[in-house]
């Protein structure tokens, strides 16, 4: 028997009707790809139903047919630093590397830390 399951709030759900009465049976759940391939599987057995009609509930799990892909993050290796002094003293001068268009910048700093250019 095959029976499409209809995704309901945060599972997926469907009702099997005519199983016959019996004792140890197996239930079987295939999740597919828009392929064809099985992509997650799952079993419950030992399933026993009785006759009269009664309903019962069978839940499973399904695990991913083939491993994930593992990942392959890494943390940065850190092999070299630099420092510097970046303090400019108050009435001094401060040039930068020459940009790509224009002239030389300067920057002059009073001695309340201000920018005079």
């Amino acid at each position: 028997m095959v029976q499409d399951l209809v995704f309901n709030g945060t599972n997926w759900q469907g009702v099997v009707g005519g199983i016959p009465a019996g004792n140890n049976l197996t239930f079987t759940a295939n999740a597919y790809d828009s392929l064809g391939n099985i992509i997650y599987t799952g079993q419950a057995t030992g399933i026993q139903i009785t006759g009269g009609g009664a309903a019962i509930a069978v839940a499973m799990t399904l695990q991913q047919v083939a491993a994930p892909v593992p990942l392959t993050i890494e943390a940065p290796i850190i092999d070299a630093m630099t420092a510097s002094a970046a303090i400019v003293a108050p009435s001094k001068k401060c040039d930068r590397p020459r940009p790509k268009r224009g002239r030389y910048h300067y920057v002059s700093l009073d001695s309340n830390r201000r920018k005079f250019q």
